[in-house]
């Protein structure tokens, strides 16, 4: 999987002095930077990050299926990491496929779901935390809005390797501008992103990155010196539908432009970088080519 990035909520303390009052600031439950160890004068950051470390905004209903077919046993673990700090919950899925996890926290969210028969999967959860969704601020007192989110989460059965699909492709990118091939993209992971199968996802969360935990490179591939890749996801009766996680890659790119301040063609190299959900961004302005006339003479 690619990199986690593992939000915590962080607590300090500033003062301010001015003339003028200054205007309040939104509180983000990810991004707190205020202390107070005096309890009687606690402020709202405070507020809100004692009561997402209590889980007061956040139950979760999950049913795992396979395919259609409820899978009871199934152990289903949320992680989150609050101020360095790893809370794990683990559940297991009743005859119906539910899960329920009350009280949880926000914060580096991971998903993984394990059962006996089954590919075991691994994913991020994305938490909605906004005024008015989670919480309320009534005379300086932060009033929790507890909520129950809920979605179905598939798993995939080994079925003896049976069930299985084969994905084929190439990855190219373009490195160099001043050619008319693509570049291959070497040496690189390529992953089955199975997040687009997670389905009734209520509005306060967020699947992405759902992928396969499991060893020998089911659901992976390392592109070759062409930038070709083929993996095997596991698949169903149904189908499935698959996103492929690229890496980003940051790498010169070589391009060509006129520069009117020279009146000279340049040649030159810029960082670049690429991704699934990259825009062009620090790109300089290419004027595009200078084309030379030379003047018409004419005779009578």
């Amino acid at each position: 999987m690619k990199k986690f990035i593992y939000l915590s909520i962080l607590l300090g303390l500033t003062i301010f002095t001015s003339c003028e009052e200054a205007p309040p600031i939104e509180p983000d439950v990810n991004n707190i930077t205020v202390i107070n160890d005096v309890k009687d004068s606690m402020n709202i950051a405070e507020q809100l990050a004692m009561l997402n470390k209590a889980g007061e905004f956040y139950n979760v209903n999950m049913k795992i299926l396979d395919g259609t077919t409820p899978i009871e046993g199934a152990a289903v673990k949320l992680t989150s990491s609050l101020d360095g700090e790893l809370i794990e919950l683990t559940e297991v899925s009743d005859a119906s496929g539910n899960v329920v996890f009350d009280e949880v926290s926000v914060g580096g969210n991971i998903i993984e779901v394990q059962r006996e028969g089954y590919y075991s999967a691994l994913g991020l959860i994305e938490f909605k935390f906004e005024r008015g969704y989670n919480y309320e601020i009534i005379d300086d007192i932060v009033a929790p809005i507890t909520k129950n989110e809920s979605a179905i989460i598939p798993l995939y059965n080994k079925g003896n390797g049976t069930n299985t699909a084969k994905i084929k492709g190439k990855v190219s990118i373009e490195t160099d501008l001043t050619n008319k091939t693509a570049e291959a993209v070497k040496s690189q992971l390529i992953k089955a992103d199975f997040s687009g199968n997670i389905v009734n996802v209520s509005e306060g969360i967020r699947f992405s990155e759902y992928s396969l935990n499991v060893e020998g490179g089911l659901g992976e591939a390392v592109t070759n010196e062409f930038g070709e890749y083929e993996l095997i996801i596991p698949t169903g009766n149904e189908g499935v539908s698959v996103d492929l996680m690229i890496p980003q890659l940051r790498l010169k790119q070589k391009l060509a432009y006129f520069d009117s301040e020279t009146d000279e063609a340049v040649l030159d190299s810029v960082l670049t970088t690429f991704g699934y959900n990259e825009q062009v961004s620090n790109v300089p302005f290419v004027s595009g080519i200078k084309t030379l006339i030379p003047e018409a003479t004419s005779t009578r």
